[in-house]
C-alpha cells in the first residue's frame, strides 16, 4: 500500500507538467489543471516562485480572502515525504521523488565521509566539518530542470536569496524585481525563484507570530506587483514546498539508553527521524523507543517504508539505504526531536504527516481560461 500521494495531485505532478511543456523527460504523472493552463496560454516564459513553508494552512492565518495569493489559489497539492525542504524543493527542481533523487532530509549519512552531512550546506551536522561545495549534488549526480533546459538550448534562470550563486537577492522585493527584469528578456523562457525567510521566521517564532504575518504580506504585495507588470506572454506559478506547525521539542540527549543503541547520531529531520541501529541492539531500541515516545511518534522499519512507497516509486541509483537507516519515526502531533541547544529553541517545524505540513497551494496567474 502506498502511504503517500505521488499522483496527479502532488507537487511532482506540477514539476512534471512544466517539464513536459518544455519537452523534457517526465518521471511522474502530470497535473491536468496545469497542463491545460500551460496549453491555453502557450507562454513564452513560465515563472515559478517557491515560497518556503507557505503551506495551504499558513495563508488564511495571515492573509484575507481578498489578498492576491488567496484569490488565485487554484487547488491544493500534496508535497512529498518527508514534508521538508531538502526533499520537496529537490523534487520540484528535478521532477523526481526522493526515492530517485536521494535528497531526503536536512542531515544525511554519507559513508564516503563517515559523517552526517547537511546536503544544502556541504558541512557536517554535528562534526562542524566543511566539505567541498555541492558535495551531495556530485555524489548523487543531481540534475536540475533549469540546467537541463539550458543544455537543451532553452534559456532558464535561477533567482536565489543572498546565499545563492546566481541572481542573489537580499529581500523578497528584490526577488520580485529581479524576476521581473529577467522575464522581460525575450530569450529567457523559464525562471525558478526561491525565497526562504518565511520558513526561517516560523522556525524561530512559530506560525502565528507578527513577523510571519508581515513577511507573508510582503510576499503577497510584491508577487501581485510582479504579476501585474510582467510581460503578457509570461505565466506565474507560486507554490510552497511544505507548511509548518507549532511544535514542542524533546531533548534526545536525556535518553542515553536509547542513543546507546545507535551506530551514529539520528538523521534526516526533527519530526521525521531515521535511526541506524546496532544489530545486537535492535530489539532493545524498538522497545525503549516505544516506551518513551510511543504516544508522540510512530516507529516503522525503514524497509517497510520503502516497500509501501512513502518516498516515491522504485528507488533510483541515487537513493541509499544508509540515508534512512533501520527505523524511521514520524511525529503524530506536535513533537520533534532535538540534539543541541539550537534545535531546542525551534518553535515551528515540518517534516511529518499532518495536513498542515503536507498541503500546499497551487497559485496561477493569469487564471485558467475555463476556470478550475
Amino acid at each position: 500500500m502506498n502511504r503517500w500521494n505521488y499522483g496527479t495531485g502532488s507537487i511532482l505532478a506540477a514539476a512534471s507538467s512544466i517539464r513536459r511543456y518544455y519537452g523534457l523527460k517526465t518521471y511522474s504523472p502530470t497535473s491536468p489543471l496545469l497542463d491545460r493552463w500551460l496549453n491555453e496560454y502557450s507562454f513564452r516564459c513560465v515563472i515559478v516562485i517557491l515560497a518556503d513553508a507557505m503551506g495551504s494552512f499558513i495563508l488564511p492565518k495571515h492573509l484575507s480572502s481578498e489578498s492576491f495569493l488567496r484569490r488565485h489559489v487554484c487547488m491544493d497539492m500534496e508535497t512529498v515525504f518527508p514534508t521538508a525542504t531538502t526533499a520537496a524543493t529537490t523534487a520540484l527542481r528535478t521532477g523526481q521523488p526522493p526515492s530517485r533523487t536521494g535528497w531526503i532530509g536536512w542531515s544525511q549519512y554519507f559513508s564516503e565521509k563517515n559523517d552526517l552531512v547537511i546536503p544544502f550546506l556541504s558541512k557536517g551536522m554535528y562534526s562542524s566539518r566543511q566539505y567541498e561545495p555541492h558535495l551531495a549534488e556530485k555524489l548523487l549526480k543531481t540534475e536540475y530542470t533549469v540546467d537541463q533546459l539550458n543544455q537543451a538550448g532553452i534559456h532558464a534562470e535561477n533567482v536565489w536569496p543572498s546565499f545563492g550563486e546566481t541572481n542573489p537577492c537580499r529581500d523578497y522585493h528584490e526577488v520580485a524585481e529581479t524576476t521581473l527584469r529577467l522575464s522581460e528578456k525575450k530569450d529567457i523562457r523559464f525562471i525558478y525563484a526561491y525565497w526562504d525567510l518565511l520558513d526561517t521566521l516560523m522556525h524561530r517564532n512559530g506560525t502565528d507570530h507578527v513577523l510571519v504575518k508581515e513577511e507573508l504580506e510582503t510576499i503577497n504585495q510584491y508577487t501581485e506587483s510582479l504579476a501585474e507588470r510582467m510581460p503578457g506572454d509570461c505565466g506565474l506559478i507560486v507554490m510552497a514546498d511544505h507548511g509548518q506547525v507549532d511544535t514542542d521539542t524533546i531533548d534526545l540527549r536525556k535518553y542515553p539508553e536509547l542513543l546507546d543503541c545507535l551506530i551514529h547520531a539520528p538523521m534526516l529531520e526533527a519530526r521525521m527521524t531515521a535511526f541506524a541501529v546496532k544489530e545486537e541492539k535492535k530489539e532493545a531500541f524498538e522497545t525503549r523507543f516505544l516506551k518513551c515516545f510511543g504516544k508522540e511518534f510512530a516507529l516503522v522499519k525503514s524497509d517497510e517504508m520503502l516497500r509501501q512507497g512513502w518516498f516515491g516509486d522504485a528507488c533510483g541509483p541515487a537513493f541509499r539505504k544508509e540515508f534512512i537507516g533501520d527505523y524511521v519515526s514520524y511525529a503524530l502531533a506536535a513533537s520533534r526531536f532535538g540534539m543541541n541547544d539550537a534545535q531546542l529553541n525551534t518553535k515551528g517545524d515540518h517534516g511529518s504527516i499532518l495536513k498542515q505540513e503536507r498541503t500546499v497551494p497551487l497559485i496561477l496567474y493569469p487564471d485558467p481560461v475555463h476556470g478550475i
